[in-house]
């Protein structure tokens, strides 16, 4: 009797491992990444057509939609789900982690938006600037994480920190 149940125990474990191989399903890494970095370089350049919006602040909302769009769009790259309304407050504080330089050329470039004509051409290009390079950054952050099989559940915003500095720095120097 103990050799049926050991084999039936064997059985339903094969069983269940053979489950768990349908329900997540193997990603190739290679085609992930080439994916997410075509991802992350289209929504850089919507995030710097979303400093054409001559209204201030509503080119901040415009900007933060693109960068939650370009994520969810990265996570399916790598077979994950990501939510866009659980994606918001982790976009915000993950700027706002930026520091004072980042957040102010972005509040800077936007706000000068107020003054016609000249402060509408130097604000979009200073927001353009920020925008991309925070978009760049972003998108290197959570491919990096959905590649090495992370959810947005387990993302953690204070450990992305440094990285997402690193990767804003290495954009702006572009």
């Amino acid at each position: 009797m103990t050799n049926s149940h050991n084999e039936a125990t064997e059985s339903a474990s094969t069983d269940e491992a053979q489950a768990l191989q349908v329900s997540s399903p193997s990603v190739d890494l290679d085609a992930a990444n080439t994916q997410a970095e075509q991802v992350i370089k289209r929504y850089v350049k919507w995030a710097a057509a979303a400093a054409i919006v001559p209204v201030p602040v509503l080119d901040l909302a415009a900007l933060a939609t693109v960068q939650v769009k370009m994520i969810k769009n990265i996570a399916q790259c790598y077979g994950a789900t990501a939510n866009e309304s659980s994606l918001k407050p982790v976009v915000a504080s993950l700027l706002g982690t930026l520091g004072a330089a980042g957040i102010s050329g972005g509040l800077v470039g936007s706000s000068a938006k107020i003054v016609p004509v000249t402060g509408t051409i130097l604000g979009s290009i200073g927001f353009a600037a920020f925008g991309s390079a925070a978009t760049y950054a972003l998108g290197r952050v959570f491919s990096s994480h959905f590649a090495s099989g992370g959810t947005l559940e387990n993302f953690s915003a204070s450990a992305a920190t440094g990285r997402l500095k690193a990767e804003y720095k290495k954009a702006r120097a572009e």
